[in-house]
């Protein structure tokens, strides 16, 4: 899409999406591959660029779109399967992520690329946001936003991603409650804090949010949960501090005995019980 020539903030914008989408496209490429997206949607095939491109707005930066009567005919289209598939391409990124071991969605690009990325939106207007998940197993959601509003300035509405960045500070997530939404500018000043670091407050992205929602209405009391892959532990211990450990046990496998430690270590930081109680973490 041309940007209006007269118009050089919109350009801007534009060549800095087609510059990054082609960094992450083939990260991309293979979630909308994985999850069975074209197979659902055939005749999006035909506008696979585009797909992409609104795919990286949607999922990478989660960028907030206009009104849906702004948008040509094909792009609307392609942003209503978007958002009827977003249950399968959000877990497809979570596999992706579980795969490479990536703690972000940033973290499934090459070294290079990533470091490249991180320092070009450290001070762009238009970067990503922070999520953080409100660990409610150490304290309650109002005590830490009263302490976070020491810090930062708190938006009790959701604002616009522009006056986020112009503005910094955080917000409560509409659809996660437990979730905090933070400037990108604010990382560095976040992850210094207190209840960052003794695992209160626990920076996330907001696909695993969506993960644990699916999952919890699956749970069945009485049931172990098996977790076929330990990665970071941070699924780990999100899940374990939403189970109650009396009705349900969650077995994680696929770590290497010498990962062990390292994982009960984040567990218990976490405040969840360790071995034999919430969480059972068995070596291969």
């Amino acid at each position: 899409v041309q940007a209006p020539n007269d118009d050089l903030s919109v350009k801007q914008i534009c060549y800095e999406i087609a510059f990054n989408v082609l960094k992450y496209r083939t990260v991309i490429v293979d979630v909308l591959n994985e999850s069975h997206f074209y197979a659902t949607f055939p005749k999006l095939q035909e506008v696979h660029q585009l797909v992409i491109i609104l795919t990286f707005i949607q999922y990478i930066i989660e960028q907030p779109l206009p009104k849906d009567n702004v948008y040509h005919n094909e792009i609307r289209t392609i942003l209503r399967a978007l958002f009827i598939h977003k249950i399968h391409i959000d877990a497809s990124f979570a596999r992706s992520r579980i795969k490479l071991n990536a703690a972000t969605v940033i973290h499934l690009l090459p070294e290079e690329d990533r470091e490249e990325y991180e320092k070009s939106n450290q001070k762009d207007e238009n970067a990503p946001p922070y999520y953080s998940r409100i660990n409610r197993v150490k304290n309650s959601s109002d005590d830490v936003i009263g302490s976070l509003q020491q810090h930062f300035k708190f938006y009790p509405t959701t604002p616009d991603h522009t006056t986020l960045n112009k503005s910094p500070g955080f917000y409560r997530d509409s659809e996660f409650k437990d979730l905090l939404v933070f400037s990108h500018s604010l990382r560095e000043e976040l992850t210094g804090l207190a209840i960052v670091k003794e695992s209160t407050l626990v920076l996330q992205e907001r696909v695993l949010s969506y993960v644990i929602s699916s999952l919890q209405g699956l749970i069945i009391r009485g049931y172990d949960i098996i977790q076929t892959h330990a990665g970071s532990g941070s699924l780990s211990s999100y899940l374990a501090s939403v189970v109650d450990g009396n009705k349900v046990k969650l077995r994680v496998c696929g770590c290497n005995p010498g990962d062990i430690p390292h994982l009960q270590r984040n567990v218990n930081r976490q405040g969840i019980p360790g071995r034999n109680s919430h969480s059972a973490l068995i070596p291969l």
